[in-house]
């Protein structure tokens, strides 16, 4: 018997053992992409689902959908919404090959294709899986690929950085020394051209200046860092945090430019508390204002108000602005890993890390919007009673 870990792992959904067993013996044992396919059963949506949350790298689900069809389209949601998994690939096998799949399922969904019962052969079957396993590497390849490339680039830029900041505080030293020196030899009459006022409140501004512009890269790695590690988050260190504590020092700490703080209110916020990360919560309200700035930016108008709704079940943290607005088209994908819209240079893992954040948090992110009018994101909490704050962010 093939090992797990070594085995690209095929799960085969059908009520019919005789189905299954055709899948296994066509699959087990061959080879591809220097490993060997190995096939797990499941006659039942409840099997399949107990398959799926024990083995978050089954590369290929082949799923009939012979039987009732909304219980097929109940377990693709759960897989991909549940789960979070936009990595396995999925194609439907269906006794009616006179009738194709809805396309929005296939789009919304990322389903791979479907093969027909009615013309099923062992090559047809060989053919469809090695074609969904190695878009299925692929993902793989490029996530192991993007996680260095980030690790990479954080490690090359925070040496420069730190050496520029050092070199920042050694003129937060020197410049009032300066300042100071040049004064006194203003009110000297040796002194024929004095530094103007405005002069020296720029020069004294410069080491502030120069901070700023680092905190606000070394942020911007973190939340690369951040996201692309989201599928590695570790529950057991979870502790209790205060929201309203958690925003205040996002807001604090984010590097806004260019006057973008004032278009944030903050007022209608009421405390609650979360069982989480107070860090990765803190980068999660990072890239929803990130994305909120780039709306009103792309608008060129718009505020944004950051509020919270208090329930019996969930508690919620509201952001709201009046940017730009995401189409209907492209807002069922916004949080898949890799999908980017509207934005140049967006690698697609910010929303997907706030989706998975939330989902462990045991919470969940979702999204409102109209092209031209607004976009709200719900943050949604489980409440939490009769508990205080572990302590104060640590971002």
């Amino acid at each position: 018997m093939n090992d797990l870990a070594s085995a690209w792992q095929i799960l085969s959904i059908d009520t019919t053992a005789s189905a299954n067993n055709t899948i296994k013996k066509t699959l087990d044992g061959f080879h591809f992409l220097n490993k060997d396919m190995l096939v797990l059963q499941a006659e039942s949506t409840a099997q399949a689902k107990h398959i799926l949350s024990k083995h978050s790298d089954i590369a290929l689900v082949l799923l009939n959908t012979m039987d009732e069809k909304l219980e097929s389209l109940e377990l693709i949601q759960y897989i991909r919404i549940n789960l979070e998994n936009y990595r396995v690939r999925i194609i439907l096998r269906t006794g009616y090959p006179d009738v194709l799949p809805d396309i929005r399922l296939i789009e919304e969904y990322e389903v791979d294709g479907y093969i027909s019962k009615e013309t099923l052969s062992p090559a047809h079957i060989k053919v469809a899986s090695m074609t969904a396993i190695r878009t299925y590497h692929q993902i793989l390849t490029t996530t192991h690929i993007l996680r260095g490339f980030a690790s990479s680039i954080a490690h090359e830029m925070r040496t420069p950085l730190a050496t520029l900041r050092l070199q920042g505080e050694f003129l937060g030293r020197v410049i009032p020394e300066m300042v100071t020196t040049y004064k006194l030899a203003g009110t000297s009459k040796r002194c024929a051209t004095p530094l103007s006022s405005s002069l020296i409140e720029l020069s004294s501004d410069i080491p502030n200046k120069i901070t700023h512009q680092i905190d606000r890269v070394n942020t911007v790695i973190d939340m690369i860092l951040a996201a692309t590690t989201a599928d590695q988050i570790d529950s057991k260190t979870f502790k209790i945090f205060s929201v309203k504590q958690c925003v205040h020092e996002a807001v604090t700490s984010y590097p806004f430019i260019h006057g973008d703080r004032e278009k944030l209110d903050i007022s209608k916020l009421q405390d609650f508390l979360f069982s989480g990360s107070d860090s990765l919560l803190i980068f999660v309200i990072f890239n929803l204002l990130k994305n909120s700035l780039h709306a009103i930016a792309a608008a060129e108008k718009g505020l944004i108000c950051i509020r919270t709704q208090l329930d019996h079940e969930f508690n919620a943290l509201v952001f709201t602005d009046t940017g730009s607005g995401i189409s209907s088209g492209v807002l069922p994908f916004i949080f898949n890993t890799f999908f980017t819209a509207g934005k140049a240079g967006g690698t697609g893992v910010g929303l997907a890390f706030c989706k998975s954040v939330m989902h462990a948090f045991g919470g969940s992110i979702s999204c409102e919007s109209e092209l031209g009018i607004h976009t709200t994101f719900t943050l949604k909490f489980p409440v939490l009673k009769g508990k205080l704050p572990s302590s104060t962010p640590s971002a």
